[in-house]
């Protein structure tokens, strides 16, 4: 999964032979909590198998932000990359196979292999094309 999705950009077999080093499995049951409202987040999870979900409060109603499966990347990306207090709730829906990375491996990463910016830059274009059609859906403009 993981190879298939980095096999996408021009780097070069020893440099990805690294990059997966760095990230770790998990197997997880339903209802585990992977970050907490008002925690820094510290890792980044590639889903191989299964549901994750994010979910905030507003006022006593729990409101789901979003939700993730295969091949998808869950963490809060506000507090991941700004190292910040989420302001969400991040959990599995289902029993999920996982892949993390920590910030700081991340950053390790980032400064032994430069190329590997390209890869982080991939992640947050698509969270921002994400976003961007979360916010249109709920205005009603789709």
């Amino acid at each position: 999964h993981m190879q298939t999705l980095l096999n996408r950009f021009a780097i070069s077999p020893d440099v990805l032979k690294e990059i997966l080093k760095y990230w770790k499995p998990v197997i997880y049951p339903a209802g585990k909590i992977l970050l907490m409202e008002g925690s820094v987040s510290d890792k980044i999870f590639y889903v191989k198998s299964g549901l994750v979900r994010a979910y905030y409060y507003q006022g006593d109603q729990e409101l789901t932000s979003w939700i993730v499966g295969e091949g998808d990347f869950a963490y809060s990306v506000e507090s991941y990359h700004r190292q910040a207090p989420s302001p969400e709730t991040i959990e599995t829906l289902e029993r999920c196979e996982l892949l993390y990375m920590t910030y700081a491996d991340q950053q390790e990463l980032l400064n032994i292999y430069p190329e590997t910016n390209l890869i982080t830059r991939m992640l947050q274009e698509n969270y921002l094309v994400l976003y961007d059609q979360r916010v249109r859906l709920l205005r009603g403009m789709d």
